[in-house]
């Protein structure tokens, strides 16, 4: 959450895979397409915000209100691909994303539309993609909801969360390494200081 708060305040910049975010954006309307084929659905992206919580918004890549149904594009990786094929479940790095859509848009039902995708002379082709129905889980929406309007009120009032185990960053062997030389270079550098002022 401290990460997260600090974000939002615009005291550090979001941490983003550059490569995977535009390759998902440059993706996202073969996966639409992809998807549209398979459900008989329209599903064209939306903004929406919700009726009951006005300072809650979601952007879904896919949303038909007919239908009561929304739509998640996800490029992954062979690897993910094929576990998510084989398991058939939403990925847990995901979930509050999907559940977080659903509190909003009141659907019963976000689809989970991964592909994959591979290079060739033609540039980059859609290979599969796996589709999952991803429903209310009330319990699950119920504590996201809780956490969300407390983060709200640390928002409103400018006071930052207390830091989780997720807000301190590993340092490496070859980071710290570096980091004490450059201690050691200024610490020599300050009694070398020292030792002309005497």
């Amino acid at each position: 959450p401290l990460q997260l708060y600090n974000e939002k305040v615009g005291l550090i910049k979001p941490e983003v895979n550059e490569f995977v975010t535009q390759r998902g954006h440059k993706l996202e309307p073969k996966a639409r397409a992809m998807y549209e084929l398979e459900t008989g659905l329209d599903m064209p992206p939306q903004t929406c915000q919700s009726i009951h919580y006005p300072w809650m918004r979601a952007t879904l890549d896919g949303f038909n209100e007919a239908a009561g149904r929304g739509a998640e594009f996800k490029y992954i990786g062979k690897k993910e691909f094929e576990r998510l094929k084989k398991e058939n479940t939403l990925p847990p790095h995901h979930k509050a994303q999907v559940q977080h859509q659903l509190i909003i848009t009141g659907f019963n039902q976000i689809d989970y539309f991964a592909i994959w995708c591979e290079e060739t002379d033609e540039g980059l082709q859609v290979k599969e993609g796996v589709l999952i129905p991803v429903f209310v889980d009330i319990d699950y929406c119920a504590d996201l909801l809780h956490k969300e309007m407390e983060f709200k009120k640390m928002w409103d009032n400018r006071t930052p969360p207390e830091p989780s185990a997720k807000d301190y960053k590993k340092i490496t062997a070859k980071e710290f390494k570096d980091l004490i030389e450059k201690w050691k270079k200024a610490k020599a550098d300050a009694d070398k200081a020292n030792d002309l002022e005497k």
